[in-house]
């Protein structure tokens, strides 16, 4: 009786492990990914919506690594919404501040 409850628990343990894989980036592609959205908002500082933040942010990030590369990063929409909530979470001075400072903002934003 204990057996197949074990396997069960371990088959769920190992689906969340793999879902959470999926869904967050290790710590390169973290740091990818917040120093995107920091040039993003450095060089585009007319986008202040999450949608317009997001689209920008997808499209750089796609289109930073060249299309013959062997490895192609892959883009984490979940952890990219979540970044441009931390940026949109600060204050107007705290924004402008990100803004103009690159390691500012990626301090401002590195909250996880």
């Amino acid at each position: 009786m204990k057996k197949p409850v074990l396997w069960i628990l371990a088959a769920a343990l190992m689906t969340l492990l793999i879902g959470y894989q999926m869904l967050y980036p290790n710590a390169e592609l973290r740091a990818k990914h917040q120093a995107t959205l920091c040039n993003v908002v450095r060089l585009s500082p007319e986008l202040n919506t999450k949608a317009e933040l997001l689209q920008r942010l997808n499209f750089i990030y796609d289109n930073s690594t060249p299309t013959y590369a062997y490895y192609h990063p892959k883009f984490y929409r979940v952890y990219s919404q979540y970044l441009i909530q931390q940026f949109l979470a600060l204050s107007p001075e705290q924004q402008h501040i990100a803004r103009q400072d690159f390691e500012q903002c990626r301090q401002m934003i590195d909250r996880d």
